[in-house]
């Protein structure tokens, strides 16, 4: 039923394209019906002329509830409705020549229960002016015209794209934040209040796309209002294209097609290896630019000072220019990547130096690809001697000297001309040039006498390392059956040398652990590929950790080579075993300098995995390798790492899990417990960081994630959300873990969310979405690194590549932002004990250290960073305070060792106490 009131009488003209013409002003909500209000709808004169109808329709039932014509009044009311349901609100404006039909407004009614009347008005009303589309290559563009009462930071858009390929329909639902000014900013001055959202286009290799795109606007915290703009059909654009033009071996030209059309700018960078070799740029401001070319969306870019036959990356980014009906706006494209490979062809044209030795008649000369010149496949060298004005072919080969033939030892005078060619010819104008003269030579012995010697001498020789390498046959194998005996004993294998370690330390049996379950059973052809290891090889000296999957010692080879092997319990079940063999035949297929790397595997007769020998790192792990670099009083209270060693242990890591990541593994326990270090890095690192323990690792093959099943220990200070949620595993928690990584680097081994236990952290991530705080140590622009990697949306994380490029960039920054306060032993000793003084007293603890004891379990530190609250459109810190009526949780005060940490969630963990961690002096 409708009820029309509040007649206009005021003076206005009856146009219905004035500004706000038709916008909702107030909107009022009960159970059973709605009552909307609009703004500036009639004159004070009554507008024959304007025919104004309202529809509203049931979105759950699809039912159209009831249609209103000829309205001629400010105010409309619906009821009769059905409570706590969704309904669409269509307004159709029309004059005599024109019509608009406004967006659709959707709200919901209150629950039957609920008696009360919600008045929405003001800023918490959701009205929009004006919705434009725009299609740019790869990119989708939605530009929103806002009221100026309008709170802009706290609207999202739900994107949805459906299209047809192959008589299949394919449809999808996007979350998107409005873009920042980062990405797209406005020309001139500001007249109206805008927000854009953007959508990636699915890059399905064909223009023959026509896509359907809507987009719901809502506000983040008011799920009860939207609004929905009509579907906008569009054909999927061109894609960019690069076609890369051959100069020469050192040159190329690229020919950019299918950009935005009129671009204002395109920046080009030719990397290598994650290091920058080459920029260009195109834009109207250069004589090269022809205006047709960037009218039609083209770009020309020549680069010089590649290197022949070398893979290379070109990545591109584009300034576009966009015109709405009210303001100008510059979009900064997304960076696209295309590889490209340079050529082959002739040699360098750089003379090579010839040298003559008159004591044995030789003409010598250099390689030029020592000096870092080009030479081409199938290289060789050609020698030419000047004789009765001719050019004569002495010789041709690829070898860097030529022994004068007897016929030309008797000239005084010779002249010697070297050619370098390949496959591809030789350049006639680069060649060496020498005149030689020969003086005589006296011999005191003749050729033969000087053959004679020779294979006499040769004989001598021979006899000498035959006997040598036959004692050290002989010796070998009386050493190795010295050893076998050792080792096996009535035919049955006893290693009285692992039973003697394993008797000084107590093991506890192992658990089985669901975690390492793995699809793939490995098979006679995998066992094949693995390095064998013969046990009377190796050598146990002790005992130096415990691995998932049973004991790790530290040993010796037969070439005295410090080694690492890990083995299983003697009380392992069948499938630990498998799965200990499942782990060799993942870390065999590695091959990268920042992964620990298997030398070999030691099987029992019965084919049995026995252990696995792998470098030894004899740093140990990087949680304890940062805990010993702080300041104490042995160095001088001189922390032992700087600021730029942290980011270089960063990137070294960061550049092995991007080995993973372009090779599809997911690593699944990245932690700095998990990583080893060595003090035998190059010249360029102070430390060389691996990644190791890959009990957990697994490859994707045709999906992209890998889910477990079952219950085991969980390392939850380092998962990412969906992970604890979903048991979902995939690159993008790898990269949440990074994150925790990158924080434990830079406080130098601290425990992640202290002093929270693991249940209150599982409820932080999950439900409050909190994050770590940064630390008084970490620099703002390390910190913004770590929360791109702390996405709540796992698509939104930055990936691996360019969290290297970016730590990077920062170690190559000679002006880089530094930390304001670094590690010193005073300021650590003087928190400490402060909190100390407060326990022996049976005080409260100092005011620079807070806690809370709400489920979110969130504390403040003022030494060490410990969580924030975050949303994902990264809000501001909440900080709570205590008062003295509310109901707080107990704590349990406890000196712990700086190397305790609870890293993993037991499934048993019902503690209903937070502990508050103190660190020892």
């Amino acid at each position: 039923m409708m009820h029309l009131d509040n007649r206009i009488s005021s003076s206005s003209l009856c146009s219905i394209n004035r500004p706000g013409f038709g916008q909702l002003e107030r909107v009022q909500l009960t159970s059973y019906s709605i009552n909307v209000q609009f703004k500036n709808l009639f004159s004070n004169l009554p507008c024959t002329s304007i025919h104004i109808e309202a529809v509203i329709t049931n979105i759950h039932t699809n039912k159209l509830e009831e249609k209103i014509e000829n309205i001629q009044t400010n105010t409309v009311h619906f009821d009769q409705l059905f409570p706590n349901e969704n309904y669409s609100i269509i307004i159709k404006i029309s004059d005599e020549k024109n019509s608009r039909l406004l967006p659709t407004h959707i709200f919901q009614t209150l629950q039957s229960s609920d008696r009360n009347t919600v008045i929405i008005t003001n800023e918490d009303l959701l009205v929009v002016e004006q919705i434009e589309s725009f299609i740019l290559p790869h990119t989708h563009l939605y530009i929103v015209t806002l009221p100026s009462q309008t709170r802009r930071a706290t609207i999202l858009g739900n994107i949805s794209l459906s299209y047809t390929i192959n008589q299949k329909q394919y449809e999808s639902y996007h979350i998107v934040k409005p873009l920042d000014n980062n990405i797209i900013s406005r020309i001139g001055r500001i007249t109206a209040k805008t927000i854009v959202f953007s959508l990636e286009l699915p890059n399905e290799n064909t223009s023959f796309i026509e896509y359907t795109s809507t987009i719901q606007l809502f506000f983040s915290n008011d799920q009860r209002q939207s609004i929905v703009d009509y579907p906008v059909i569009v054909k999927y654009p061109q894609q960019i294209l690069v076609d890369f033009l051959p100069i020469s071996t050192r040159s190329i030209r690229a020919v950019i097609h299918h950009l935005c059309l009129s671009y204002i700018e395109v920046k080009a960078i030719v990397y290598n290896n994650l290091k920058i070799i080459s920029r260009g740029q195109c834009d109207i401001n250069k004589k090269e630019n022809s205006l047709l070319d960037i009218t039609n969306g083209q770009c020309s870019i020549l680069f010089d000072k590649l290197q022949p036959e070398e893979n290379y990356l070109l990545s591109i980014r584009a300034t576009c220019p966009i015109t709405t009906s009210s303001s100008s706006y510059v979009f900064y494209d997304r960076t696209r990547v295309f590889p490209f490979q340079t050529t082959s062809g002739l040699p360098d044209d750089l003379p090579v130096i010839l040298t003559f030795f008159n004591q044995n008649r030789t003409l010598s000369w250099a390689n030029p690809s020592t000096n870092m010149s080009y030479l081409g496949p199938d290289y060789y060298y050609e020698l030419f001697t000047k004789s009765n004005h001719n050019w004569t072919l002495v010789y041709r080969g690829n070898q860097t000297f030529y022994q004068l033939i007897s016929k030309f030892i008797e000239k005084s005078n010779l002249t010697y001309r070297l050619y370098v060619g390949n496959r591809y010819g030789r350049q006639e104008n680069n060649y060496t040039e020498i005149t030689i003269n020969i003086d005589p030579i006296h011999h005191t012995y003749s050729n033969n006498q000087i053959v004679i010697f020779t294979i006499l001498i040769s004989i001598l020789l021979l006899i000498l390392f035959g006997f040598l390498f036959f004692g050290c046959y002989l010796r070998n194998k009386k050493l190795y059956g010295k050893l076998k005996q050792k080792y096996y004993q009535n035919g049955d294998m006893s290693d009285k040398e692992l039973e003697h370690l394993r008797s000084l330390t107590y093991p506890n049996k192992l658990k089985d652990n669901i975690l390492y379950t793995w699809n793939h059973t490995p098979t006679n052809v995998d066992l094949n590929k693995l390095p064998k290891i013969e046990r009377a090889l190796i050598k146990l000296d002790r005992l130096i950790g415990k691995g998932a999957f049973g004991e790790v010692y530290a040993g010796t080879m037969m070439n005295n080579q410090l080694v690492a092997i890990k083995t299983l319990l003697s009380t392992a079940s069948s499938s630990q075993r498998v799965d200990f063999l499942k782990e060799a035949i993942i870390m065999n297929q590695f091959n990268h300098k920042h992964i620990i790397h298997l030398l070999g595997v030691c099987f029992l007769d019965d084919y049995q995995p026995q252990f696995l020998v792998l470098e030894l790192m004899e740093q140990g792990d990087l949680q304890n390798y940062l805990r010993r670099s702080r300041p104490t009083k042995d160095n001088n209270n001189q922390c032992q790492l700087s600021y730029e060693d942290c980011l270089d242990i960063a990137k070294q890591i960061a550049d092995g899990a991007c080995y993973l990541e372009q090779y599809s593994y997911v690593h699944r326990d990245l932690a700095a417990r998990n990583c080893l270090v060595s003090s035998l890095g190059t010249t360029d690192e102070k430390i060389i960081v691996k990644i190791g323990d890959f009990g957990l690792a697994r490859m994707l093959t045709q999906q992209d994630y890998y889910r477990k099943s079952g219950e085991a220990l969980l390392p939850v200070r380092w998962m990412a959300p969906e992970s604890l949620l979903d048991a979902l595993f995939t690159s993008h928690s790898d990269i949440w873990s990074f994150g925790i990584v990158l924080w434990e680097i830079v406080t130098l081994g601290q425990v992640p969310y202290s002093p929270m236990n693991n249940q209150q952290v599982i409820t932080l991530i999950t439900s409050t979405r909190g994050t770590l705080q940064k630390p008084v140590q970490c620099t703002q622009t390390l910190y913004e690194l770590m929360i791109s990697c702390w996405h709540y949306i796992p698509e939104n994380r930055i990936n691996f590549r360019d969290i290297h490029s970016r730590l990077n960039e920062l170690l190559l920054d000679n002006n880089k932002e530094q930390p304001t306060i670094w590690f010193s032993n005073e300021t650590t000793s003087e928190t400490a004990r402060g909190i100390l003084d407060c326990v022996l007293n049976h005080i409260e603890p100092p005011t620079s250290l807070s806690y809370e004891g709400s489920d979110a379990g969130e504390c403040r530190s003022s030494t060490s960073g410990c969580f924030s609250s975050m949303t994902e459109s990264n809000s501001q810190i909440h900080h709570h305070q205590h008062h003295p009526n509310q109901n707080t949780s107990s704590y349990q005060l406890r000196l712990i060792d700086d190397t305790t940490s609870n890293d993993y969630a037991d499934e048993d963990d019902n503690d209903n106490h937070s502990d508050i961690i103190v660190r020892s002096l």
